[in-house]
């Protein structure tokens, strides 16, 4: 198949973005053709390039209605090129993206295929949903949540999210070693890791007022890793540095070295995860992870894992567990049995399979909105998009 996608940047703004390159990659490792129109450049061009993926940016993705002249002739230069791409289907990687969807699609005559990988925001799900082929849901909890939301429940199929496993390997007790003093970590301290957007929603405040609470001095360190959005966290993690039980350390794309470094990691999120990638991350490098119980991150921590999960925004709960990780040896052991059981459940090849099968059944489908040829598509009332 030959498919145009699109990335918001090529840096690892989140795990949308990073989802979008490795799915390029699995992709394009078997056979397919895959065209990225981006926006931002950054660190994930070579990658991209690598991979085979034909680049087109910066490209401009954002519509408003109240700005609809600007936006839609900015977006004019990349559907142009989408489109004379000839693609076989338009994948999409970001729902709130739709008119520059619709545009490539009905320019190129092709079905449109929307990746839903966050939570519904806008008001006008059914109008922006009317002719997209396929919607893919991350989680059950998503499809639940767009459907809820007024996607027509047959359109939207539930391909659960994977990482590519063996870029995840399990961590030996010599990988600890390497990786703390790779960082400066106490080499023999209980260490617990919180990545990724430093904030509250994400649950940075209760990670730090737990591991406060813990009290466990210089037996226990805390590694905090990615940018840090809140001044009232900052202000936090400045004082645990300050103290010496703290290391914040800025966003990287190598999360294997900070998860071997680790005892355990800590996701307490408040928000309602369409998936839970920090949950699976820490299950293949057979790391304990505690977790809330929100979103789609039980549909990772199931069966014996769901004893990992926690009432979202309860510190006390999350120092009692903690406690108990730095003082059995069961987590420990149920982390290595739960590293082969993730491999298997979220098995990445079968991820590849079924992301294959949805978009070429999009594509022989065609049942995607395809106007004829110079009339554009209507996104909006009144609104024409120039192809």
């Amino acid at each position: 198949m030959r498919i145009v996608t699109q990335s918001s940047a090529l840096h690892p703004l989140g795990g949308v973005e990073l989802c979008t390159l490795q799915w390029t990659q699995g992709l394009s490792s078997r056979g397919h053709a895959l065209a990225v129109a981006h926006g931002a450049d950054g660190s994930q061009r070579a990658e991209f390039t690598a991979a085979g993926a034909e680049l087109h940016g910066p490209a401009h993705f954002p519509f408003d209605p109240r700005t609809a002249p600007r936006d839609l002739w900015r977006m004019a230069p990349s559907v142009r090129w989408a489109a004379a791409e000839e693609p076989d289907v338009v994948w999409l990687q970001r729902f709130e993206h739709s008119v520059w969807g619709h545009a490539v699609a009905a320019a190129a005559r092709r079905p449109l295929v929307v990746h839903l990988h966050q939570a519904p925001e806008s008001r006008h799900v059914r109008l922006l949903g009317r002719g997209v082929s396929t919607f893919l849901a991350t989680s059950d909890h998503m499809h639940r949540r767009w459907t809820a939301a007024g996607l027509p429940p047959e359109r939207v199929r539930t391909v659960r999210n994977a990482v590519p496993e063996d870029e995840y390997p399990v961590g030996s007790d010599a990988d600890r070693r390497a990786a703390r003093a790779a960082l400066g970590l106490p080499a023999h301290a209980f260490t617990a890791l919180h990545y990724g957007r430093l904030w509250r929603p994400k649950g940075t405040g209760v990670a730090l007022e737990a591991w406060r609470r813990l009290g466990l001095g210089a037996e226990g360190h805390l590694l905090l890793v990615g940018q840090v959005d809140d001044a009232e966290v900052a202000a936090e993690v400045e004082r645990g540095q300050q103290e010496g039980w703290c290391t914040w350390l800025p966003s990287r794309t190598d999360v294997v070295t900070l998860l071997h470094a680790c005892d355990v990691v800590l996701f307490p999120t408040l928000l309602p995860e369409a998936f839970g990638r920090v949950a699976l991350e820490a299950l293949l490098t057979a790391r304990p992870v505690l977790a809330s119980s929100v979103g789609a991150v039980p549909e990772v921590l199931t069966g014996p894992l769901a004893g990992q999960l926690l009432p979202p925004g309860d510190v006390d709960a999350l120092v009692d567990a903690l406690r108990t990780t730095a003082t059995s040896a069961a987590p420990a052991r149920l982390a290595e049995e739960a590293a082969g059981w993730a491999r298997q459940e979220f098995s990445y090849a079968r991820h590849l399979d079924d992301l294959e099968d949805a978009l070429r059944g999009a594509a022989s489908a065609g049942r995607g909105r395809v106007p004829a040829p110079g009339t554009g598509v209507r996104p909006g009332r009144g609104v024409r998009v120039p192809v």
